[in-house]
């Protein structure tokens, strides 16, 4: 149990949050949350997450609309429409106000790690760099670890690496640490938009040359086309977002 005072919440705007000095017993085995209506801190007390009790009450609405309408997240929670199409300075949509929300947030990570349900996977890849924000997330979820792959010159231990070309065309380079896991490890690779697939097959090449062994590829955006066709035919590809724009 955790214990508090209800006269103890911090209020921020309309959202109240846990009091300073909230004790967690240590003991725990599993994610807890506070069970007020409006708190939405994660209390993370074991290997995997659990989502917040208002979350999952207000998904549960959502996803019983989405059975009786046929269309929806996983989760029932329309995190798409959060994507900002505005391409202001670049030409790609901006997913990063996903991850603001807590239970579109969530949704994402349901949703992305679908095809995988059931199936056994010892360590999440994420590409750099949007790729750590989601890879940690499907990780924690699946009480796994992240490991990440890095651009060019930012690992400062023994690593491996390689050379590849971006969508841009312009030349790259990705560093993975060296041993990063056992021989034979089953790895979920992921990115938050794979257009040409070059970083992903970067990454691919890799982790294949560390020994892992590429269960899948998971991204919010997978374009299925003439230069991503290769990954498509030889691992199980997935994104959420069909229209990718």
């Amino acid at each position: 149990m955790i214990s508090r005072k209800r006269s103890a919440w911090r209020t921020c705007g309309s959202r109240q949050w846990s009091p300073v000095g909230t004790q967690i017993p240590s003991t725990s085995t599993s994610g807890d949350w506070t069970r007020s209506a409006t708190d939405w801190r994660l209390v993370v007390a074991g290997p995997r997450v659990s989502w917040s009790m208002m979350t999952l009450r207000r998904m549960e609405e959502k996803l019983a609309l989405r059975r009786a309408t046929g269309g929806g997240s996983t989760l029932g929670v329309d995190y798409l429409s959060l994507i900002d199409r505005s391409k202001l300075h670049y030409k790609r949509s901006d997913v990063t106000p996903i991850f603001a929300e807590p239970a579109a947030f969530a949704a994402l990570v349901e949703d992305l790690l679908a095809p995988w349900r059931g199936e056994k996977i010892e360590r999440v890849v994420g590409t750099d760099a949007l790729g750590f924000v989601v890879g940690t997330a499907l990780a924690l979820r699946l009480g796994v670890g992240f490991v990440p792959v890095r651009k060019g010159g930012k690992l400062p231990v023994a690593k491996e690496s390689t050379r590849f070309n971006d969508y841009s065309g312009a030349e790259k380079v990705f560093e993975l640490r060296a041993n990063p896991w056992p021989a034979g490890t089953r790895v979920l690779l992921t990115d938050e938009w794979i257009e040409t697939g070059g970083t992903a097959k970067a990454a691919v090449e890799l982790i294949e040359r560390a020994g892992g062994v590429v269960v899948g590829i998971a991204a919010i955006a997978f374009r299925k086309n003439d230069k991503t066709a290769a990954l498509w035919a030889k691992y199980r590809c997935h994104g959420v977002w069909p229209e990718q724009v």
